[in-house]
C-alpha cells in the first residue's frame, strides 16, 4: 500500500477518534505538529490499527473502495467534517455485557436506522454470533444532541430503531427540526423513548407555541400585546406604564415556557397526542431483533402466512 493511501486510512481513524471524542490515552493516533499531520502512535499493533479502521469505515459509511476513491475527503479536517454531516443517524454503542463483566470490554457503534443484517454483523463482531447480553454505553445524535441525555443503558432497539426512522423524517424540515431541538430543551415530554417517538410527529410538535426572534421577557412581552392587537393610542399616557418585561416574565412561568437559541417556546396543551403507543404499533421494516412483544411476533407471523398464501 502506499504512503498515501497509508496516510489517508491514519487520517480517517483520528477524525473517528475525534468526532466520537475517544479519550486522548485510547485514541492510536497522535497529531504531530512538526509536520502538520496526524500519525499512528508506536507501538499499535496491525490487528489494532485494522480493528479501529474497519470501525471508522463503518461509522461513516463507507466501503474502503469507495474511501480510497473519495477525493473529496483528502485530510483529517474533509473526513472529519463527513462524519459531522451524518446529522440523520441516531448512533448507539453495543457492548457486550458478558466481556464487560469480565473486564475486558467489547463494543461497537451500530448507526440508526439499520436493518437486522447489519445488527447481526456488529453482533458477531463484538462476540455475540451465538447469544448472549449486550447494553448500550454510548449515544450521539449529531442533529439533537440533547436526544442522548433522555436514552438508557437498556432501551429496546427495535424502538431506538424506529425512533431513529422518524428522527430522519423530523430532519427534512426546519421548522420541524427548531420545534424538535426546542422541546428536548424544554423536556416536558421527552422522558422516554416511547414519547420522544410520539414527539417526532408533526402535529403534537405544531402543538407548542415558538416564537421566534423572542430571546427574553422583554422582548416576550412586547409580542403579547401585539399578538392581542392592544390599542396602545387609545390608552394614550397610560402605555407608558406597561410593565413589557413582568408581563413577559408572568407570562413564561404561567406556560411553562423557556427561552433558546431559537426563540420563546411553551407547550399548549397538557400530554402528547400518543400516535405511538407500545412495540406493538412499530412498522416492521424497524423491527431488528427479536425482543419484540408476542402480539407484535404474532402479528409478523400471521402477515407471513397471509404472504405465502398468496403466493401459493
Amino acid at each position: 500500500m502506499s504512503y498515501l493511501s497509508i496516510q489517508k486510512q491514519i487520517d480517517l481513524i483520528s477524525a473517528y477518534e475525534d468526532y466520537r471524542k475517544i479519550p486522548a490515552d485510547q485514541q492510536i493516533t497522535e497529531y504531530f505538529g512538526d509536520y502538520g499531520l496526524h500519525v499512528e502512535k508506536s507501538g499499535i499493533t496491525k490487528a489494532v490499527f485494522e480493528d479501529v479502521y474497519q470501525n471508522a469505515l463503518r461509522s461513516i459509511g463507507m466501503d474502503e473502495a469507495s474511501f480510497m476513491q473519495n477525493d473529496s475527503m483528502n485530510s483529517h479536517g474533509t473526513i472529519l467534517k463527513q462524519f459531522q454531516n451524518r446529522t440523520s443517524h441516531l448512533d448507539v454503542f453495543l457492548t457486550n455485557m458478558g466481556a464487560y463483566a469480565a473486564g475486558e470490554p467489547k463494543g461497537e457503534w451500530l448507526h440508526l436506522p439499520t436493518d437486522r443484517e447489519t445488527l447481526q454483523g456488529t453482533l458477531d463482531r463484538i462476540g455475540l454470533s451465538t447469544g448472549g447480553e449486550y447494553f448500550i454505553t454510548d449515544y450521539t445524535c449529531s442533529a439533537f444532541p440533547k436526544l442522548t441525555e433522555y436514552l438508557g443503558e437498556h432501551e429496546n432497539l427495535n424502538e431506538l430503531n424506529y425512533l431513529a426512522a422518524q428522527l430522519q423524517e423530523v430532519s427534512q424540515s426546519d421548522i420541524l427540526t427548531d420545534e424538535f431541538s426546542a422541546a428536548l430543551e424544554l423536556g416536558k415530554d421527552a422522558g422516554s423513548v416511547k414519547n420522544l417517538i410520539n414527539l417526532t410527529e408533526p402535529d403534537n410538535l405544531n402543538s407548542y407555541t415558538m416564537l421566534t426572534q423572542v430571546c427574553d421577557d422583554y422582548e416576550l412581552g412586547l409580542q403579547i400585546i401585539e399578538m392581542n392587537e392592544y390599542d396602545l393610542d387609545a390608552m394614550g399616557d397610560l402605555a407608558q406604564y406597561i410593565d413589557y418585561e413582568a408581563l413577559g416574565r408572568d407570562t413564561r412561568i404561567n406556560e411553562g415556557g423557556i427561552f433558546t437559541d431559537r426563540g420563546y417556546f411553551a407547550p399548549n396543551r397538557d400530554g402528547l397526542y400518543e400516535f405511538y403507543k407500545s412495540p406493538e404499533d412499530i412498522p416492521q421494516e424497524y423491527l431488528i431483533t427479536t425482543d419484540m412483544t408476542e402480539a407484535a411476533a404474532e402479528a409478523m407471523a400471521e402477515d407471513i402466512s397471509v404472504g405465502m398464501t398468496m403466493v401459493l
